[in-house]
């Protein structure tokens, strides 16, 4: 998943997300943390943050940062439906 300018790519490696620079390749950030593995990743609009997904839960990350927001639950057994369109 590219970042909305371009500059940077966002991908599931096994357990985590990393995010990298688009034209090196260069890993700029591996987030580690997300409950039950990740399934899906996305930029928002704007690229600040990036939403992780999986089977247990959405996180939202500081895509500069290596912090992040509460998991959003809907609760039930599945995550919340999250679009970042």
């Amino acid at each position: 998943m590219f970042s909305p300018d371009g500059a940077r790519i966002a991908y599931v490696r096994g357990p985590d997300a990393v995010i990298a620079e688009a034209a090196t390749g260069r890993v700029r950030r591996v987030i580690k943390g997300h409950d039950g593995g990740i399934e899906y990743v996305a930029f928002t609009r704007d690229g600040s943050a990036l939403v992780t997904a999986g089977p247990v839960c959405v996180k939202h990350w500081d895509a500069t940062l290596d912090e992040r927001v509460p998991a959003i639950r809907d609760g039930g057994d599945k995550p919340a439906d999250v679009s970042t369109r």
